[in-house]
C-alpha cells in the first residue's frame, strides 16, 4: 500500500481493508447511515476539542483589558475623523462598552432605524 496513494489493484485494496478493520485503534462512528470508522485517537481529540469549545462558548466571552478597548474606540473615531469628518458618538461608544461588560467580549448585532 502507498501511503497518499491510490490502491489500483483489488486484491490489494481487499488485504489493506480488512488489516485497518482489524486494528484494535479503530471505532466504528455511531449515527451514521452507511458505517463510518476513525481511530480512537482522533475520536478523543475530536471530543477535546468539542468540550473545549463548549466551554469557551458558556464562560460568556473573551476577557477584554480596559486599555484595549479605550485604544479601539480612539482609533476607530481617528479612522473615522479622517475618512468621513466624524467621530463615534457618545451613543456609539456607550455600546461599545454595553458588549463588553466585566471585560468580556459580546456580540452585539443591531442596525438603527
Amino acid at each position: 500500500m502507498k501511503r497518499y496513494g491510490i490502491i489500483h489493484d483489488p486484491l490489494e485494496l481487499w488485504v489493506a481493508s480488512d488489516r485497518a478493520l482489524a486494528s484494535s485503534e479503530l471505532v466504528q462512528v455511531t449515527g451514521s447511515e452507511n458505517e463510518k470508522f476513525t481511530t480512537r485517537d482522533f475520536l478523543a481529540a475530536e471530543q477535546a476539542l468539542e468540550n473545549h469549545a463548549r466551554e469557551m462558548a458558556n464562560s460568556g466571552g473573551f476577557k477584554v483589558s480596559n486599555q484595549h478597548i479605550e485604544k479601539a474606540v480612539k482609533q476607530q473615531s481617528a479612522d473615522l475623523q479622517t475618512r468621513f469628518g466624524a467621530i463615534l458618538s457618545d451613543e456609539q461608544v456607550t455600546a461599545i462598552r454595553h458588549t463588553i461588560p466585566e471585560h468580556r467580549a459580546k456580540s452585539n448585532v443591531g442596525t438603527k432605524p
